[in-house]
Formats: C-alpha cells, sequence, structure tokens
C-alpha cells in the first residue's frame, strides 16, 4: 500500500534539501554590507575597520611609487627650439624638452593669474583610450594673496573641531582680496605648509559675527524647489542683420564624432537667412562670457526666501557682444556635451548684445551656521553683499525672428550659477583639518622637494614660517580615484571589436550618502560626458591617486610614506592585487599605443581639475576641448 500523502502534496516538500558545501567560502567581496533591495538610492554600510582600510592612502602611495620605479609613464615633451645639432645631446643641449601650456587662473578677471601646466601620460586598461593623464599646475612669478597673523583662540575652538576646521586669522593684499573668494577649494601655501582653503570669512558689523564673504547660487529645478515663480536661466540675443555673417556651409554629409556617440549632420545647411526657423534647435556661445559687476547695475533684481533656500532672481542686459551660432547636426545631447571644436558654424556677428534672467537658489544650510542664533534670510544677505559674477555657457535656440532688422534668439532654460560677494574685513581663512600637509628635506638628492602628509594640524605647527600666502602647486589627474568621476561612458570597444565593456557598472551610482541635490545641479546636465559621485568634502582633501603619486616622483617630488596602514589581511590581499596589475602593464601599453594620439576630453578634463573648477565650469570646458 503506498504511502498515504498529507494534505500540502509530497511528504517530502517540507523536507531540508541541505546546505551545499561547507568547505568553500564565498569569498571576499567589495567592502560594506549591502541592502538586499539593491535600488537606485541605496546606501552600502561599512564598518570601521572597512573604512580605515578605504581610507588609507597607503595603497595608492605603495602602487604609484612602484608604477614609477617601473617608469610606467611617458612624459608630454616638445622640440626644443634652443636645440645646436652641432653639439652632442646632453642635459645642457637637450633635443627635446618637456612641453609646457600657459594658462591662466581666472581667465576673463582682472585678477587672473598667469599658471603653466606639464603632463604625463600612464597606460590603463579601465578606460576607454586606455590613457589617464597626470597634469601638473605651477606659477612661475610670486603671487602674493595674504599673510596669515594668527591662529583662532579657544573660543571657537570646539565649532572647528566639530566641522573638521582650522581658522586663521589673514590680511589679504588689497589687490588679491577679491582672489580670494575666488580661491576656495584651492591649495594654498606659505612655502612650508600647504592646505585646502575651505571658506573665507568676514567679519559683520550687523550681526557681529565672522560670516561668509562668497555666496553660491544655481538655478533651480522643480526637483528642488517648486514654485511657478522661479525659472531656469533663459538668453535672449539680439543682432543688427547688418553686423551678421553667414558662413559657407558644405554641400555633402559629415559625420561627427562627439565622443559618446557619432552621428551625421545632413547636407543641407543654413545657408540664408529666409527662412528664420531654421535656427531652431542650434546651438549660441557667446565668446565673452564671463562678467564680474555690483549687484547694484542689474536692471533688475528680487530677493525672496524658502524654508532651505534663498534666492535672488535677476534680469542684466549687456551689449558689444561677439557671437557665434553652431550647428549639432541631428544629435539631441544638451550644449553641455558638445566639442564646439567639431560643430560647423552658421554664422558669426559682432556688437550684438543679451539679456539674461533667471532665479538662483542658495543653500542655507551651507551658511546658516556662521550666523549664529540668527535665522538666515534673503534680506540679511543682501545687506552684506556687493557684487556678483556668472557665466554664460553655450545654450541651444528654442525660438527666432525677426524683428525690425534685428534677428531675435530665445535660449532653451538652462542651468547656470552665480557667485555673490562681501567685502572683506578683518578676515579669517578656514581650512579643512584633514587637507595639511609640509614640506621636508628629500632623503635624497634625486629629489628636489618632499612631502609629508602625516600631518596632525591640531598638534603641529602649521603656517608658521611668516610668508605670505602663494597658490600651491597641484597634481591632477582625471581617474575616478582622484576625480569621483567617469568620462565618457559606456565603452563601446577595445580595439578592432576585441573587447565590449560598459565601465559604468564598475562605478557606483548616486546614494543617500552622495552629494545632494543641489550639488548636483549642473554635473546632472552633463552626465553623459562626464559622470560624477563625489560630494562637497571630497574637493577639501588633499587629493591623490596613484597616477599623481607617480607623476610627483617623476618630477622629482618625494611623497613620503603614509603611515595609515591597511590592516594586515587588506595588506596581503593588496599586494595579490598589486601582482596582478603590474603584470597587466603590457597589455595597457599596447593598447594605449593601437588607440594613439592624446584623448582632448580626458587631458581637458584634468586641466580642469588643476584649475579647480566645479561641476557647472567643468562642463563648459570639457564641451570646449579642442
Amino acid at each position: 500500500m503506498p504511502r498515504k500523502q498529507n494534505g500540502f502534496g509530497s511528504a517530502a516538500s517540507f523536507g531540508f534539501k541541505g546546505s551545499g558545501r561547507v568547505d568553500k567560502g564565498k569569498g571576499v567581496g567589495a567592502f560594506g554590507q549591502y541592502p538586499s533591495d539593491r535600488r537606485y538610492g541605496s546606501s552600502v554600510h561599512r564598518t570601521v575597520i572597512e573604512n580605515w582600510n578605504l581610507n588609507s592612502d597607503w595603497t595608492k602611495w605603495r602602487r604609484g611609487y612602484e608604477l614609477y620605479n617601473l617608469a610606467a609613464y611617458a612624459q608630454f615633451n616638445v622640440y626644443n627650439q634652443d636645440f645646436d645639432p652641432g653639439l652632442p645631446v646632453s642635459e645642457d643641449n637637450p633635443e627635446y624638452k618637456p612641453a609646457e601650456l600657459e594658462s591662466k587662473l581666472y581667465q576673463g578677471t582682472e585678477y587672473a593669474i598667469e599658471t603653466f601646466f606639464k603632463a604625463i601620460e600612464m597606460p590603463t586598461i579601465k578606460s576607454d583610450v586606455n590613457t589617464h593623464y597626470v597634469v601638473k599646475r605651477f606659477i612661475k612669478n610670486d603671487e602674493e594673496l595674504a599673510e596669515i597673523t594668527s591662529r583662532t583662540g579657544d573660543l571657537i575652538i570646539k565649532e572647528q573641531q566639530f566641522y573638521n576646521e582650522i581658522w586663521f586669522k589673514a590680511i589679504a593684499s588689497s589687490t588679491k582680496a577679491r582672489l580670494l573668494l575666488q580661491m576656495i577649494n584651492e591649495r594654498l601655501t606659505d612655502g612650508e605648509t600647504e592646505a585646502t582653503l575651505k571658506q573665507v570669512l568676514t567679519y559683520s558689523p550687523r550681526v557681529k559675527l565672522d560670516i561668509p564673504a562668497m555666496y553660491k547660487g544655481k538655478t533651480p529645478t522643480s526637483i528642488v524647489i517648486d514654485d511657478s515663480d522661479l525659472t531656469e536661466t533663459v538668453v535672449k540675443v539680439k543682432i543688427p542683420l547688418d553686423n551678421i555673417t553667414i558662413h559657407e556651409n558644405r554641400s555633402d554629409t559629415r559625420v561627427i564624432n562627439q565622443g559618446l556617440n557619432t552621428y551625421t549632420i545632413p547636407a543641407s545647411g543654413v545657408n540664408t537667412l529666409t527662412d528664420i526657423n531654421q535656427l531652431i534647435g542650434k546651438i549660441v556661445y557667446i565668446k565673452d562670457f564671463y562678467e564680474d559687476e555690483p549687484i547694484s547695475s542689474l536692471d533688475e533684481a528680487r530677493w525672496d526666501d524658502y524654508p532651505e533656500y534663498f534666492m535672488l532672481s535677476l534680469k542684466e542686459k549687456k551689449k558689444d557682444k561677439d557671437i557665434l551660432i553652431l550647428d549639432p547636426g541631428v544629435s539631441v545631447l544638451p550644449p553641455s556635451m558638445y566639442d564646439i571644436a567639431t560643430l560647423p558654424s552658421i554664422l558669426s556677428a559682432v556688437d550684438g548684445e543679451y539679456t539674461i534672467s533667471g532665479s538662483y537658489a542658495f543653500l542655507k544650510q551651507e551658511y546658516q551656521r556662521y550666523f549664529g542664533r540668527k535665522y538666515l534670510t534673503a534680506d540679511l544677505v543682501k545687506q552684506e553683499v556687493k557684487d556678483f559674477s556668472y557665466s554664460v555657457f553655450p545654450f541651444t535656440i528654442l525660438g527666432a525672428a525677426v524683428v525690425d532688422n534685428n534677428l531675435e534668439l530665445t535660449s532653451v532654460p538652462f542651468t547656470s550659477e552665480i557667485k555673490l560677494y562681501t567685502e572683506i574685513n578683518d578676515g579669517t581663512l578656514t581650512f579643512h583639518d584633514k587637507s595639511f600637509v609640509k614640506y621636508v628635506q628629500p632623503s635624497s638628492a634625486a629629489f628636489n622637494k618632499a612631502i609629508n602628509t602625516n600631518v596632525d594640524a591640531w598638534q603641529d605647527e602649521v603656517f608658521t614660517s611668516g610668508n605670505p600666502l602663494q597658490p600651491a602647486e597641484v597634481y591632477s589627474c582625471d581617474c575616478p580615484s582622484y576625480s569621483k568621476a567617469i568620462i565618457a561612458m559606456p565603452q563601446s570597444t577595445q580595439n578592432d571589436q576585441t573587447r565590449k565593456t560598459n565601465r559604468q557598472s564598475q562605478y557606483p551610482l548616486p546614494t543617500a550618502l552622495g552629494g545632494n541635490r543641489f550639488e548636483n545641479l549642473g554635473i546632472d546636465r552633463v552626465a553623459g560626458k562626464v559622470s560624477g559621485w563625489g560630494k562637497a568634502a571630497d574637493k577639501n582633501m588633499f587629493k591623490l591617486c596613484k597616477h599623481t603619486v607617480t607623476g610627483m616622483f617623476a618630477d622629482g617630488v618625494q611623497l613620503i610614506e603614509p603611515t595609515q596602514y591597511p590592516t594586515e589581511l587588506e595588506r596581503d590581499l593588496f599586494e595579490e592585487k598589486l601582482k596582478a596589475e603590474l603584470e597587466k602593464l603590457g597589455d595597457a601599453w599596447r593598447y594605449s599605443a593601437e588607440r594613439g594620439g592624446i584623448s582632448l576630453t580626458e587631458i581637458v578634463f584634468s586641466l580642469a581639475q588643476g584649475l579647480n573648477l566645479d561641476d557647472v565650469e567643468t562642463g563648459y570646458v570639457v564641451l570646449n576641448s579642442n
């Protein structure tokens, strides 16, 4: 007689199936406890030991030092114009010398600083072009910004420790005081100590406190503030028809490669202004893009208050501008993703004018703590600020018309940025306490300088040389470890269709512990070209990666070994990873050579890091790489 089943089916349905093999573990995965529901916005939680290992700079230093010893880099060189072919090649008579790019910090302002860049390239497998670029930014002339006079007293020491800040009283040069307001998140040095400037404070007689001397606002969106009275930035351009030059357009079809994708510009171009609607969807580029004026010069200004933000809505007209209209073809990419050099010019104009209008949000939580018990309002800030500055980025044409013998264009609403400035009175400079390094004597004659990162600014003497502060030498890189961003992903092919990979899957999506919505304004508009996950605090640290470590050693700068070692288990795992990484160097060099040439997007992005550009400004220079 067969065994009777229970009412739930087979009797074996409630049996255990076993736990599988127990002699083999799952293996060590990435650090952290991951939520079972891996949805967009979910966070990873790490233990104290895991955070210690991840925050240790020792692994970056070790990788960079090994790459330096293996000479896994190539210097950008140019022909030496002073080379004498009649003499043997020597150190005093080199045929080639390191290439230097001359540029300016805060170009377009009356306080611009002449600066120079040198670069090296390093092979990698984790890049579309199989190359990362390390850029060194330096100045040749003394640029005295301010002189530190004292460290602040014990009354606010607890506040400084809570916010990881150290405050110094300083006297700014009369001609360079305004420049300090542009140098937030810049590396400054007095020749012995170097640190990242976090904020510039000025004493306010109204509130009798040290308050910020600069406020940064961004165009809000409905995601940030839902208010029908607030608008994104809109630009209206007016050009006399007599001032317009229409450029001859090619009659053939062109294929344009924008890095992210390849698309076709049809053969038919805009050759006349008979059909004005042909300009809709084209790109307007205003060459003189930077403005710095007193707030009193605004044609209209309205201040508003919200629980989390205060707002400035403005309108301003500017004249005598050179203007270009460019053809993006059939691509639907936003203007911030275009390479201006690759777009055909439709027309150019001189003596044009534009009117810019829009609303700008300022996040109160960034400034409220400086005002103590006094609630931060728009009216309070209005009484303190004196000047403003902004940039007009390339924009898409939404509407076009000819009115009274003038060509009038209206932009698609877009995100922009504005900065408000006060006068510096009894200035205070705040620095992140984890950003301090000291210059020490190198241990070998092979190096001309040594940097010690093992500095505790709460115990060690810092900024005591008495020398004025100047912009420090900065080594920057386009790699994700340094920039907390990834460029031009996903990758389509390695070479000759031999590899396809989506590199985006290797890097995190935004999370609850990442940058907030306000910080992401700007970078979210260039997400296809540059996707970032860094927070504001990341810009306040002494930033380095294995590539910049290699760049420092190659440039004769000895980086002292960091003392924050990872745990023994992590060091053992690291040695295995390092061995495997070094074994792949040959493949990286081969891939880099096969793909050939210099990637303009990557090296311009490295330059943007060295110039301390924020997310909105970085998008601007990336699209202008040529």
